[in-house]
């Protein structure tokens, strides 16, 4: 009886309105997080921000040229060497 009496009635309704209106923030933010486009994962591993794949046909074809242009440029390099060797070694003949 005494608890009820020490209640402080419109008090303890607000702390039950910020309590609600957090945990709805709090569900809300997770729904957001979840489908947001983002790949958490490759983002955590190249610590910027990646989106998902399938999400946009243009930006998935410039994620692989990308992703493929260390070869590229290896067998650029590569081929302008031979021809560099070719150059100098035909100019001592």
């Amino acid at each position: 009886m005494q608890l009820i009496e020490s209640l402080d009635v419109p008090t303890f309704k607000e702390v039950g309105i910020m309590i609600n209106d957090i945990v709805s923030f709090l569900l809300m933010t997770r729904w957001f997080l979840k489908n947001l486009q983002i790949d958490w994962e490759e983002s955590s591993t190249n610590d910027r921000v990646c989106v998902r794949p399938n999400i946009d046909e243009d930006l998935d074809n410039r994620k692989h040229v990308y992703h493929g242009i260390d070869s590229v440029l290896v067998n650029s390099k590569n081929a302008l060497m031979l021809c560099i060797a070719h150059v100098t070694l035909g100019s001592r003949l």
